[in-house]
């Protein structure tokens, strides 16, 4: 008897959303996650801070309008009291969900706190989209197993099974709702754009993309970009189709996967192009969550393999100035407004990420047996082995 056609839609539902995922994959896309945190917190915390008795002159002078969630709840401006625990928590907690330490619990928390305090910084001005993607992303990743690797939570359970056990088993590669958080925000992500773009032909029709709108915008908005193309109208019409096109159609990455490469691409040069052209700043809460969702990082080392180790000298030379020039623009980006110690920082984490999922040889290691120092080194290595350059030997034969 043949299984029924609505029980393996069922079952193919089930998969997509909460089936067997990448567990590198779900720990990078919490950390890039917690970055797009980062600077979202460095946006709102005036209009918090504004309820401590700090003086910040574009939050000091408006009025509480609470959106719609707030004024359902009944919820006034916060307290003093109130509004410090709030910058508290939303801070330590995104630190902890970074690092990857009590991770499922220090993402409930910042879930909770970063939605009301970006429904506080919304409530005393105009409100944007630019952290509906993050907040969804935030939600989903509580209900993951989102600290199973590439986390301090991992690294210890490492530790303690490396102590305790005699042999080191490798880490876990997939498990159930890794995906979960990640379909989330990809989700939200096309119904966020595909909004955007019908609802500007809902509104103004196909006369909306005539150039004028744009070019009155570029004018109000100044910005070393936005001269040269305001003075072109049909370059502004020609902008103005493009983006009705990749916003209205942008749940057809769905369909197959190649197609990210045009969408995902497209919707990142919109933001850098409207950042440059029209001082929107640079919605980096909403790209981050973009590339964060829609890259297989656990294939990058694959892709490097691919591309630079086994490629000819040209595709090698394309592939490496691509990445490098893109890495440096979204680091350029991150870094302007940051202070210097935070790039110092992330200088050794990152290039240690980066060394260990580089396109080279696997390297072998050789832990000895009954030997407790060596599985605790090899727990700890393992646990950074996300590009799988490191091989592990014992006498049990074991890869971690």
């Amino acid at each position: 008897m043949s299984t029924p056609r609505w029980l393996l839609l069922r079952e193919r539902w089930d998969q997509f959303w909460f089936g067997p995922s990448s567990l590198v994959r779900l720990g990078i896309f919490r950390i890039v996650m917690m970055l797009a945190v980062y600077d979202a917190f460095g946006r709102f915390a005036p209009a918090i801070a504004q309820h401590m008795g700090d003086e910040h002159v574009s939050f000091v002078n408006r009025p509480w309008n609470p959106i719609y969630a707030l004024d359902i709840l009944g919820l006034g401006p916060p307290s003093p009291g109130f509004a410090e625990l709030t910058a508290t928590v939303v801070f330590v907690s995104m630190v902890l969900a970074l690092v990857g330490l009590f991770t499922r619990a220090a993402c409930a928390t910042l879930a909770v706190s970063f939605t009301y305090m970006a429904a506080v910084h919304y409530s005393l001005g105009k409100p944007h989209h630019d952290c509906v993607q993050l907040t969804f992303g935030l939600w989903a990743l509580a209900f993951s197993p989102a600290g199973a690797r590439i986390s301090i939570d991992s690294f210890l359970r490492r530790m303690f099974q490396a102590a305790r056990g005699p042999v080191l088993r490798p880490p876990p590669s997939v498990a159930r709702y890794a995906a979960f958080p990640i379909r989330a925000t990809q989700l939200a992500i096309a119904i966020g754009y595909f909004f955007a773009g019908t609802t500007k032909l809902a509104i103004g029709g196909a006369a909306w993309a005539n150039g004028y709108t744009l070019q009155a915008i570029m004018l109000e908005y100044r910005s070393p970009w936005s001269e040269p193309l305001s003075d072109n109208v049909l370059m502004c019409q020609l902008m103005q189709v493009g983006l009705l096109v990749v916003q209205g159609s942008f749940p057809l990455v769905f369909l197959h996967r190649k197609l990210r490469w045009f969408y995902v691409p497209m919707a990142v040069m919109f933001h850098l192009m409207a950042m440059q052209t029209m001082s929107t700043g640079h919605f980096m809460t909403l790209w981050f969550p973009l590339l964060a969702a829609f890259i297989d990082w656990e294939l990058v080392p694959d892709f490097l393999r691919r591309n630079v180790r086994d490629a000819r000298w040209p595709r090698r030379i394309v592939t490496f100035v691509a990445l490098a020039a893109a890495s440096a623009l979204v680091a350029a980006i991150f870094f302007e407004p940051r202070p210097p110690w935070m790039l110092a920082s992330l200088t050794v984490p990152v290039g240690l990420g980066a060394w260990l999922m580089l396109p080279i040889e696997p390297r072998s290691i050789t832990l000895r047996n009954g030997s407790v120092a060596s599985r605790l080194k090899g727990a700890l290595l393992s646990c950074l082995n996300w590009g799988g350059t490191l091989r592990f030997r014992s006498s049990s034969k074991l890869r971690a």
